[in-house]
C-alpha cells in the first residue's frame, strides 16, 4: 500500500478508536493528541518544554489523551495488517516508562511474540478489528490514476516526436 493510504489507515483507526472511546463512556474525556487541551498536557507533566513539546505535538508516542478519575492515560492506535513489533512501539513504550503512567493499545493485527512476552500491568492490550476494505479499493483507485497519467504522459511526449 502507498504511504498515503497507511497514513490515512492510522489516522482513521484512531478516529475510529476516539468515537469508540468516547460513545462508550470509557474515559472521563478523550482527544486525539493534537487537539489535547493544555491543562490536561500539564497535568501530566508534558509541559515541562513547552517550545520542544509543540514541535512533537502531533507524534510523541501517544495518538490519543484521555482522563479518568483525575488521572491522565496515554493511548497508542496500531491499525497493523501484519504483526506490531516492540520496534512499532518504541515511542509509546518510552512514553509510559518515562512519565510513569497508564497506557492502553488499540490495535489491529496481531502482537508478536516478544510483545506478548513482555506485557506489563502499565499497558493494557485491546485488540479492536478495522474494516480497511474500502482503504483497499481507494489504494486500488490511486495506482490506477497514477497508472493512467504515466500513460497520458508518454502518449503526449510521444505525440509531440
Amino acid at each position: 500500500m502507498s504511504n498515503y493510504i497507511n497514513k490515512l489507515k492510522g489516522d482513521l483507526y484512531e478516529i475510529f478508536i476516539l468515537n469508540h472511546i468516547l460513545d462508550n463512556k470509557i474515559y472521563d474525556q478523550a482527544w486525539l493528541c493534537k487537539d489535547t487541551p493544555d491543562d490536561i498536557l500539564i497535568k501530566a507533566d508534558i509541559d515541562i518544554k513547552r517550545k520542544y513539546f509543540n514541535n512533537i505535538r502531533n507524534d510523541f508516542g501517544a495518538d490519543i489523551i484521555a482522563t479518568k478519575n483525575n488521572k491522565v492515560i496515554f493511548i497508542q492506535c496500531k491499525n497493523f495488517e501484519d504483526t506490531i513489533t516492540i520496534d512499532n512501539l518504541a515511542g509509546f513504550m518510552f512514553l509510559i516508562a518515562n512519565y510513569n503512567c497508564e497506557g492502553v493499545l488499540y490495535y489491529s493485527g496481531k502482537l508478536s511474540t516478544r510483545i506478548e512476552a513482555i506485557k506489563t500491568n502499565k499497558v493494557k492490550y485491546i485488540n479492536l478489528q478495522f474494516d480497511n476494505t474500502h482503504l483497499a479499493l481507494l489504494n486500488l483507485k490511486i495506482d490506477n490514476f497514477y497508472e493512467a497519467k504515466k500513460d497520458i504522459s508518454k502518449e503526449f511526449i510521444n505525440n509531440l516526436k
